[in-house]
């Protein structure tokens, strides 16, 4: 899903797509394709399943350590492969991808957080990264307050239907649900009977489509 989301979906017609008319033309790749989005639902909801199931909270500590140093030098490692050979070949500039305050905004975009301050970065895919940044840190609140995760589920479900920004919060607003839902899937031994049994390999898509599209 997310190979397929990151090769069709486009906002101009640079391919042949297939052409339905119902009622108006529907570019039918490109809608597949935007539908495919449910793939980080999907990443988040299981990131907040297994982080549940592995971090208790006398382990927040550990969680922070090892979470963020893995995280992060993934991230840097790749950021710092390729985005100096960018400028360094003229691909590139400071100027054309950050503006005004183009030092400070490079090393946010560093720190992986450029989508939470509205901008996306050397490369806008990674907006991932705000987002996973975010749910990490707040991760132990929610563990830490687990008696009362089902109030967090339902301030989760108000923050993704908000109608207006959140700011710095905006990359967490669509996916704070699918988080807490892990956690709960994680949390209870009848959710976990649930999810193991066999039919629900046929309903879980389902369900991610009506609840995180």
């Amino acid at each position: 899903m997310l190979l397929f989301h990151h090769l069709f979906y486009i906002e101009t017609g640079l391919y042949d797509d297939v052409t339905l008319h119902i009622g108006r033309e529907i570019n039918l790749v490109n809608y597949i394709a935007i539908a495919c989005k449910l793939c980080v639902a999907i990443f988040v909801f299981l990131s907040g399943y297994g982080l549940a199931t592995t971090y208790p909270c006398n382990k927040i500590r550990a969680f922070y350590v090892r979470r963020f140093t893995k995280l992060m030098a993934n991230y840097w490692l790749i950021w710092l492969v390729f985005v100096p050979w960018g400028f360094i070949f003229g691909a590139f500039s400071l100027d054309s991808v950050y503006g005004q305050h183009a030092i400070l905004k490079l090393i946010v975009d560093f720190m992986g957080l450029a989508r939470c301050f509205g901008y996306d970065g050397i490369n806008p895919t990674w907006w991932f990264m705000s987002c996973i940044i975010l749910l990490y840190l707040i991760f132990p609140l929610i563990v830490k307050t687990r008696k009362h995760i089902w109030l967090w589920l339902a301030i989760a479900l108000g923050v993704g239907c908000l109608p207006f920004s959140l700011y710095v919060l905006n990359p967490i607003k669509p996916y704070l649900f699918a988080f807490v839902i892990g956690i709960i899937c994680a949390s209870s031994e009848k959710t976990q009977y649930i999810l193991g049994s066999a039919w629900m390999k046929y309903i879980a898509p389902v369900a991610f489509m009506v609840f995180f599209q």
